[in-house]
Order: structure tokens, then C-alpha cells, then sequence
């Protein structure tokens, strides 16, 4: 009997039998355990740290956080004469910005170039600003110009807000987010080396929210823009030096002193965090702990319960957040500080409008990086060694903000994500929710597929495969590239005769060529906008009446969308709430007259979910999301049209059959919206953040692919197409390629512009078909099916492999370097953009024989090779040049091309039952 207690002891000791369970130590800790995690509460610092029993890894808080410095900010003796002179008497704040203090802009050649002293006073009505700027070159902004940051400008934050000096004609006026701000007064002035401005601002409206007294504290931030000759900004420096886009938590802290710059003395900190700790009831597992949350207005508090649950023995822990009074007004509440990893190796895993990124932990200038939820591609945020790991899923994603915190960890100062959340409505409003889960092993592959079972069963989760039951056309999507410029039968039919078995063509033709069309097993799809609107404008673009339709913002302004690029025409942001009865109105004459199977419909996914103030067409963003989901409802579902759209979001996998622009990138690529215009003219112009971030393979990973690759199919963004580059950089098309062929995905090509593969011009129709070739063959096969894992073959992540769910493994050679891979008893020696693809219905390989690289491309029914000029032996064909045999139902196609000996073709080794008869 002995033997059964201890062996039962020992079992609950481990945790393997041991019902899950909530504890207070000694040291007034609290405790929640189940069989993978104890959570540990510290309510004095307000804390939570998590022990993987798995990995037997401890993720703690941080140690030490970044702290952001504190200054004084007097208050003014003398009320200072605004004459651009920075006169001031008494006690000051005085700042230097110097070359040193460099923030989102770089390029700062000296204090000559760029440097500042700024001085600063406040008074119960007003904050006193005066700035002597060094600037050898001095480019000013307009008075209305929107991108002011991209001339010589004076921005700074006080709080959350935004403001900016834009300083014309020896005055100025003060922007914020909200429009010009009244009762402002600047004088700027000319100087020898560059320019001086002071500036009177209304307290009631940049400080409207600070207690105007001595001891008062506030986040403060102080910039200056350098835009020199080009007209673009090259320069820009911030203080303090921890300063980040967005996140007050960045900021100096700002304390208001009396005259003489001193502050009272502060009353004793609150030396509990959280209070009234408790265990929950009810036959829940958790804690609640009760807090203070900052709100806007009133006593600048409110208390709030949350709670800290574990379900089982999963090793998640949820959490919510609560405040009693649902119409308190909050800014941002990050209750938790984020959990800290401890190896430099460790990276951020996200998909920032891309298909992911994974950033690593020691490159410090994304800290404070601010990611609003409702803005990303996927509500999830990780960390990971690449084998142990976390995650925090936003379960309440339209109100979450992620951010990257900076934290000193083992003496080492590294990221760690954090949540927050901001009000619905300017209120909280409801209760929030995260999830975060934790990993012994699988790494960013395992947060992916955790998100994934999440996905499915919020419903989001539909798989291509499920889609072409409802509509059998999805299934022309599989290997078919997305064709931008040309939707003519004419072309259809050379494209079908050159071998492009599947396409995505864009545009209208005749209602007889457009059933040619669509005989030829191809999707014709059109642009469609119902996002930007302009009074005056015909078709769907003009139903529109600004006062009456455009969404409304916080301050009561119209939201505008698209400027286009000469600046002439400026669009307006028709309400969500509206797009679905104008597309019922507009669609249905559309399909009478033509034809379509598929529909494009631009900008609705590509932009973040936005409230709207009306008093007729009021939205939170979680209306916002819905009524997009509602247009797509209609196009997809009620329609039966295989829907398309700009860039993709989570909250619509399950209605869209394709996205453009998943592929490229988003702040590090040029403007790609804009097709065509400011291209590179020459390779070095061509900007290093998007060669690093938006095609290095040592930052890319397949986040998008891992979760919902065979839901939707994406592409390249129609401004960053795959040869979109080709004239300066024909090396970042082949790369171009090698991801679409690791990552299961279709090209996006232009055929009928300057840029791109122009299809009237040989040599670039031949480089499209061969990029056809190489990546939609293998689309046709895998496009359909779950990406299951992505790995780094080598230290220096240049070679990599990703395996799908048919059985099917792919591997990419990005490096200059060669690198063999065996299969099956050979050995293929890949070099750069070289591929090997083999399983169940393909062998697809770019590999060197000697110092030329061969191509090799067998699906079902299809086997394409080339040669490369040297004579070889591929089984079912001999040649030096290219042969392709295709099946029909007519027979078997060839064309051989580029051969100087007679081509073997032995049809017996590719046709099954062949017959010479036959």
C-alpha cells in the first residue's frame, strides 16, 4: 500500500495525474498548475512569469525595461514674445538633438547637415516651443501638404497625439491627425545656418488631458525632419533616443516644475500592482487580480479585474480583461509586461502585411514598433528560439494593439512582444480577451498550426478544396498566374498555344470573346472598388454623395482614400456600411453585359478596419469588419464568382478564393500601389529595407502560407510583380520564383508595360513562359494543399525546404553558393535560385550537369525539359534544347525549341497505354 501512495505522490509531482490548481506561497506569489505550465502572479510588481515543465524553460518578465528619461519642464516667469528670437527668462527645458540621435530616417552627414536646441516652458493656457535648427539646406513644406514629414518639419508628441510644425511664409500652422489646430501662433525665421521658429500652443488643445500643476507628468517627444535637396526626407532626429512611432511608452517622461524648475516632492508609489488577489469560483482554474487602468478625463483611473485561467492541461493561458464601467474612456491599456526570452538567437514571428516576417530579437531598431491588430494579416504575434516558444493570439483582435517591447535580459537588452488594447468608440466597451500559448518544440511552424486549429474553429478555416464544391471554377485557380494588361481573346489564345493551361486574366471583352475565353479552362476576372468614391465621377465610383456617404472620423472630418499620384484628384471613403448595396446595384448590370466567372475587388481587405462617426452609417471596427464580410458574402457566395481581392486579412480567408500582394512586402517596398511610377532606373536605386525585408530570405518566413496556404491562393502585388524589376534587377524575378516555388504560389504578370514581361517582346515572353513553367506546373499540383512545415537547411538560412500535405518536399537554394541534395540515389546540385521538387505526381529540378544548369518539370500529363545547350538524356526524351510534351484530348503536344541536334522524344515513357497506332 506504501508502494501505491509514494508511486501516486510521485506521478502528482510531475504532474501527469494532477488536476489542475491554484496556490498562494509564502511570499505572497500566486499559483496556477496544471500538467505543462505553473503560472506564477507577482501582485506587488504586477507579473506574470510561466514555467514550461516541457521544455523546462521559464519565461519571466523582464528584468529591467528600457526606461525612457524624465525632464523638467518649467513654468514661465516671463510669458515669452513669439518672434522666432528664443528670448526666454528664467528656468528653461532646453534640449539638444544631435547627429547622433538618428531615428527613422538615417542619413545625417554632421551637425552642419542636421542638429537642434530646443527650448520649452509651459503656462496654465498655453506650452511655449521655441526650435534653432542647423540645416544646410532648408526645404519647407506647404501649408496643406499631408507628407510634411517629408520636407523640413518640427514634430513632436505630447501624450498619444501627434502634432507637426508646418512652417511656410514666416509663419505656420500646427497639424494633428485631426486638421489644423486653431488659436496657434508661429513665427519662423531664416537663419544663417538654417532656420529658427517659436511657437505659442493652445494647452486646451495639445494638453488638453494634463492636470496644468507643478508635479504633473506627461510623455513627451521632440523631432526634426531633414529633407535637403531631394524634396524627400533623408534625415531625422528624436528625443529622447528611445523614441518609437506610436508608443508614449517610448517617450521622455515630461514633468510639469514651477518657476524655478522645481517639482514637489511625490507622494510614496503604490507598492502593490494588483489587489484583491483571489482564486476564481465555479470550477474555473484561475486568479483574479483587481487593477487601475488609466482613462482619458475625470480622476485618470479606473479599477479593473483580470482574470488568469488554465483549461485542462493544454499549456495556454487565458486571459481577460474587465473594467465595471463599460463607458469609461481609454487610451491604450498594456496591463502586462511582456515575457522576456534569453537567447539572442530568438526572433519576433508576425505577418505585418506580408506573408511574415521573423525579426530577431537584437535588432533594436524595431523596438517600440507599434502593431495595431485590426491593420495585420494575422492576429497573432510569436517568440521563438526556433524550437521553444510562445505566442499571443489578440481574441478580441479589432480593438489589440502588439508591440514590440525592448528589455535588458541577462545583460543583453532584447525584443519581446506585448499586447495592449485601446477603446471601441473611445470607450472600453466590452471585455478583452488574449490566449497565449506555449511551445516546447516545432517553433514558428508550431505557433503557425496552433493559429490554425484556432482559425478553424472560428469558422475561418475553409480550404480550397472545400471552395470548389460550392464553386466548381476555384478550381481554376490551381496553376494559374494572375495577368495584368492584356484580356484579349487574342492573347488568351497564344498564351493557351504557348502552353499557359491556366491564367487569371483582368478585363472586359466581348460577351462572345468572353465565353471563348472561359472555354479555354481560364478565369476572367475585372477590377472592382467600392471603398473610393468621388461626387461627379460615373458608374459606382460617382454613387456617392460625400456628406451623405463618406465614413466619419472621430473629430467629425471626412475620411479621404486615394490621392492619385499627380495630386489632382483626391477621393473620398465611402462607409462600409454602404458597400454592399451599391455593389447590388452595380454588379448585376456589369455581369449582364459581360460575362465574368471571377471578381477583383481592391482596397476592402489591403486596409485596416477604421470606426465610422456618423450619425445615418455609425461603425466600430468589429461593424467595419463585418459589413466587408457581408460585400464578400454577396460576390462569393450569393454571386458564385471566384472572389479575388487587394491583399489579405484573417477575417476573410474563409470568403476569398485569391489575394493579391500577400507576397510583397509593405512599408519596406516603394509605393506599389502606384504601378509603374518612380520605378529604379538603375539597381543601387533600388531601396536595401526592401531587399532585406521585403525578399531576404534570412527575414522571410511563410507565416501566411503555414496557416492558410491552401485557403487562398496569393500573389505579388501588381506594383512589385514578378518582373516588375527585370530592366535594373533580372536576378530578383528568378527570386521571385524560387519563393513562389518554396511557398506553393502563382506569379502576378504585367504582359503589356514598360516594366514587367511585355509579351510583344521574344525575350521577355520567353522569361515569363519559363517563370510560368517553373512555378505553375508545380501550383497545379500542391497549390491546393497544406503547407506542413518550413525549415532552414543551413546555418546562414540560405537554403531552405518547406513539405505539403500530399507528401510532396520542396528546396531552394537562395545562396551564390551551390548545395547538393539527394533523391532517391541522386544527387541534384542546386545552384542560386536553383529547386528541387519531388513527390507523389511531380519531380520539378533547376540543378547543374557540369557548369550549366538543367531544368526538368514532370506533372501529370506534362514534362517539360531543357538542356541548356548541352545534349542530355532525360528518359523520356533526348535533346540539347527545350522539348515539352503535353496531353490533350487531341493527343500528345510537342514543341522543341532551341535545339541543334534532332530531339528522341520516347512518348511510351510518358503516355500510359501508349501506341504508335494511336
Amino acid at each position: 500500500m506504501q508502494r501505491w501512495l509514494c508511486l501516486l505522490w510521485a506521478i502528482c509531482a510531475v504532474g501527469t495525474w494532477c488536476a489542475p490548481q491554484v496556490r498562494e506561497s509564502q511570499e505572497g506569489q500566486w499559483m496556477i498548475e496544471n500538467a505543462t505550465l505553473q503560472v506564477t502572479l507577482d501582485p506587488v510588481k504586477g507579473t506574470m512569469s510561466v514555467q514550461d515543465k516541457r521544455a523546462e524553460y521559464r519565461w519571466a518578465a523582464a528584468l529591467e525595461k528600457i526606461t525612457p528619461p524624465e525632464v523638467k519642464l518649467p513654468r514661465a516667469r516671463v510669458l515669452p514674445k513669439i518672434d522666432g528670437d528664443l528670448g526666454y527668462e528664467g528656468a528653461v527645458l532646453a534640449l539638444k538633438l544631435t547627429p547622433n540621435m538618428v531615428a527613422d530616417a538615417k542619413q545625417v552627414d554632421g551637425p552642419k547637415d542636421l542638429s537642434a536646441v530646443a527650448k520649452l516652458l509651459w503656462a496654465e493656457d498655453a506650452v511655449y516651443l521655441g526650435v534653432a535648427v542647423t540645416d544646410n539646406q532648408v526645404v519647407l513644406p506647404t501649408a496643406n501638404e499631408e507628407q510634411w514629414w517629408e520636407k523640413d518639419s518640427i514634430e513632436f508628441w505630447i501624450g498619444p497625439r501627434q502634432y507637426a510644425l508646418r512652417l511656410f511664409d514666416g509663419t505656420g500652422n500646427l497639424w494633428s491627425r485631426d486638421g489644423i489646430v486653431p488659436g496657434t501662433k508661429i513665427v519662423y525665421k531664416l537663419t544663417k545656418t538654417g532656420y529658427a521658429v517659436e511657437a505659442r500652443l493652445p494647452a486646451e488643445a495639445v494638453a488638453a488631458d494634463v492636470d496644468a500643476r507643478p508635479g504633473a507628468r506627461v510623455p513627451f517627444a521632440l523631432g526634426v525632419n531633414d529633407a535637403d535637396a531631394t524634396g524627400r526626407r533623408e534625415g531625422q532626429l528624436y528625443f529622447p533616443q528611445t523614441w518609437r512611432h506610436s508608443n508614449p511608452d517610448t517617450f521622455a517622461t515630461a514633468v510639469l516644475a514651477d518657476e524655478q524648475g522645481r517639482v514637489p516632492a511625490e507622494k510614496p508609489a503604490q507598492k502593490t500592482a494588483w489587489r484583491d488577489v483571489q482564486p476564481l469560483r465555479g470550477g474555473t482554474t484561475g486568479v483574479r487580480v483587481t487593477l487601475d487602468v488609466k482613462v482619458q478625463g475625470g480622476s485618470g483611473k479606473a479599477p479593473a479585474t483580470m482574470d488568469f485561467t488554465l483549461s485542462g492541461d493544454a499549456p495556454e493561458v487565458e486571459i481577460t480583461l474587465d473594467v465595471a464601467t463599460k463607458t469609461s474612456k481609454i487610451g491604450e491599456i498594456a496591463p502586462l509586461p511582456a515575457l522576456a526570452c534569453r537567447d539572442a538567437k530568438s526572433f519576433l514571428v508576425l505577418a505585418p502585411y506580408c506573408d511574415g516576417l521573423g525579426i530577431p530579437v537584437t535588432d533594436l531598431s524595431w523596438r517600440g514598433r507599434r502593431w495595431a491588430v485590426w491593420g495585420l494579416d494575422l492576429p497573432f504575434i510569436g517568440l521563438t528560439d526556433g524550437k521553444r516558444g510562445y505566442m499571443i493570439i489578440a481574441e478580441d483582435p479589432d480593438d489589440a494593439v502588439f508591440r514590440a517591447d525592448a528589455a535588458k535580459e541577462g545583460g543583453a537588452t532584447l525584443l519581446a512582444p506585448k499586447i495592449a488594447w485601446v477603446g471601441q468608440k473611445r470607450q472600453f466597451g466590452y471585455a478583452r480577451r488574449a490566449r497565449f500559448c506555449f511551445f516546447d518544440q516545432g517553433g514558428y511552424v508550431a505557433i503557425c498550426k496552433r493559429y490554425r486549429r484556432y482559425a478553424r474553429d472560428q469558422g475561418l478555416l475553409v480550404t480550397l478544396k472545400e471552395k470548389t464544391k460550392r464553386k466548381p471554377h476555384v478550381a481554376r485557380l490551381a496553376g494559374a498566374p494572375d495577368i495584368w494588361g492584356n484580356c484579349s481573346l487574342a492573347f488568351c489564345r497564344e498564351a493557351k498555344a504557348e502552353g499557359m493551361d491556366r491564367l487569371i486574366v483582368n478585363g472586359p471583352s466581348s460577351r462572345e470573346d468572353m465565353e471563348a475565353i472561359k472555354a479555354l479552362g481560364y478565369l476572367i476576372s475585372v477590377y472592382d472598388n467600392y471603398e473610393d468614391a468621388m461626387e461627379g465621377k460615373s458608374g459606382r465610383y460617382g454613387d456617392f454623395k460625400t456628406e451623405r456617404d463618406a465614413k466619419v472620423l472621430a473629430n467629425g472630418k471626412l475620411m479621404k482614400a486615394w490621392l492619385t499620384w499627380d495630386k489632382k484628384t483626391q477621393f473620398m471613403k465611402r462607409c462600409s456600411a454602404l458597400f454592399e448595396q451599391v455593389a447590388r446595384k452595380w454588379i448585376p448590370l456589369d455581369l449582364a453585359k459581360h460575362p465574368y466567372n471571377a471578381r477583383f475587388i481592391d482596397v476592402t481587405t489591403a486596409t485596416s478596419l477604421t470606426e465610422c462617426y456618423s450619425d445615418t452609417h455609425p461603425l466600430t471596427r468589429t461593424d467595419d469588419r463585418r459589413v466587408k464580410r457581408n460585400l464578400a458574402k454577396y460576390v462569393s457566395h450569393e454571386l458564385g464568382l471566384v472572389l479575388g481581392g487587394e491583399h489579405g486579412r484573417w477575417w476573410g480567408a474563409d470568403l476569398y478564393d485569391y489575394w493579391e500582394g500577400m507576397q510583397s512586402g509593405g512599408f519596406y517596398s516603394w509605393p506599389a500601389g502606384h504601378v509603374g511610377i518612380n520605378l529604379p532606373q538603375k539597381r543601387e536605386d533600388i531601396g536595401q529595407r526592401y531587399l532585406d525585408w521585403g525578399l531576404g530570405e534570412q527575414h522571410r518566413l511563410p507565416i501566411w502560407e503555414l496557416v492558410f496556404g491552401d485557403c487562398v491562393v496569393s500573389t505579388w502585388y501588381w506594383g512589385d510583380s514578378t518582373g516588375h524589376l527585370y530592366n535594373v534587377a533580372p536576378e530578383l524575378a528568378a527570386k521571385k520564383d524560387a519563393y513562389n516555388i518554396l511557398y506553393g504560389t502563382v506569379p502576378l504578370y504585367w504582359v503589356s508595360r514598360p516594366y514587367g514581361f511585355n509579351w510583344s517582346k521574344p525575350e521577355l515572353r520567353a522569361r515569363l513562359l519559363e517563370s510560368y513553367r517553373n512555378t505553375c506546373k508545380l501550383h497545379e499540383v500542391i497549390g491546393f494543399e497544406e503547407m506542413l512545415s518550413h525549415e532552414w537547411l543551413t546555418p546562414d538560412k540560405r537554403v531552405q525546404r518547406t513539405k505539403f500535405a500530399d507528401g510532396t518536399t520542396v528546396t531552394v537554394n537562395f545562396g551564390e553558393k551551390a548545395f547538393p541534395v539527394e533523391h532517391q540515389g541522386k544527387t541534384y546540385n542546386l545552384p542560386q535560385f536553383g529547386f528541387l521538387a519531388q513527390g507523389p505526381k511531380v519531380l520539378i529540378y533547376k540543378a547543374l550537369e557540369g557548369k550549366t544548369a538543367s531544368t526538368y518539370i514532370r506533372t501529370p500529363g506534362y514534362l517539360f525539359c531543357d538542356a541548356a545547350g548541352a545534349e542530355r538524356d532525360f528518359e523520356a526524351l533526348r535533346t540539347d534544347g527545350r522539348v515539352t510534351l503535353r496531353e490533350t484530348d487531341k493527343g500528345l503536344w510537342i514543341k522543341v525549341e532551341s535545339t541543334k541536334q534532332p530531339a528522341l522524344v520516347r512518348p511510351a515513357r510518358l503516355v500510359r497505354g501508349w501506341s504508335p497506332d494511336g
